[in-house]
């Protein structure tokens, strides 16, 4: 299982890999696109039974950047939902801050400790938690520790391609 390289990316860029995985490039040294062989079980028209977090992308992001890894997405062999692998860091948080998305948006906390704002309402979620943010009420999450957090973002349904998926709020909505 050896790794390809690539040359380097811009922030922006998009890449889709050789078993279909694609992922914006969120950082600059993007080597997602490097995924181990995937020998699992195809259950439908491109639709892969096992995704796996790439490793290698995360031992080479710095930890004090913003990380995504989308595993599920329209054009993976779903269209129900979408879901993404998100590492915060400390500091960071939600880059749109307060917004609002057309589709209900579930995280749930992997490691870390994540401050989440609903309907104005602040609270700390630590691994382990669920939240979850209904479509069209404004919200935000930010990383006000030490560590970094980790979470998975499901989004369901998944959002409609002609509709803009972040839409930025104001205080005076929450």
């Amino acid at each position: 299982m050896g790794l390809r390289t690539r040359p380097f990316l811009r922030l922006g860029d998009r890449r889709t890999n050789s078993i279909g995985w694609t992922a914006d490039v969120t950082h600059e040294r993007d080597t997602r696109d490097q995924q181990p062989a995937d020998t699992s079980v195809s259950v439908g028209a491109g639709l892969r039974a096992v995704r796996r977090i790439d490793q290698a992308v995360i031992a080479a992001t710095p930890i004090d950047q913003r990380l995504v890894q989308r595993l599920i997405e329209a054009g993976s062999g779903t269209g129900s939902c979408t879901v993404s692998w998100i590492r915060t860091p400390a500091g960071g948080g939600s880059p749109e801050g307060l917004h609002t998305h057309p589709v209900d948006q579930i995280f749930y906390v992997l490691a870390g400790l994540m401050t989440i704002e609903i309907h104005g309402v602040r609270e700390d979620v630590g691994a382990g938690s669920l939240v979850v943010f209904p479509a069209g009420v404004p919200h935000r999450n930010w990383n006000d520790g030490a560590e970094p957090t980790i979470h998975l973002a499901i989004n369901a349904p998944a959002p409609p391609p002609d509709v803009p998926f972040i839409r930025r709020a104001d205080a005076t909505e929450s």
